[in-house]
């Protein structure tokens, strides 16, 4: 079971993470690192380990401890979840 940490009614946009300081660093791809995605959803960085460890979010391995997330893939995920709520 996964424990939102949402801060309001809804988790944060993508648009919010792309204006912050550490979005221009991300190089030529745009990709978030686990606490950039983590924010981007409004949840604890626990809790996206726990829905990368379940298949539902979608990771690029650079490395084998390097994981980052697609800007896109994180969207997708928050349309999909909040059509099931409705």
């Amino acid at each position: 079971m996964l424990r939102w940490v949402c801060r309001g009614d809804k988790p944060h946009s993508m648009e919010a993470v792309t204006r912050t300081k550490a979005s221009r660093n991300r190089g030529q791809y745009g990709l978030l690192n686990r606490q950039e995605a983590a924010a981007a959803l409004g949840i604890s960085v626990k809790s996206l380990d726990a829905l990368t460890r379940s298949g539902r979010l979608r990771t690029i391995h650079m490395t084998d401890r390097l994981v980052r997330y697609w800007p896109q893939d994180l969207d997708a995920f928050v349309k999909g979840r909040s059509e099931k709520e409705d």
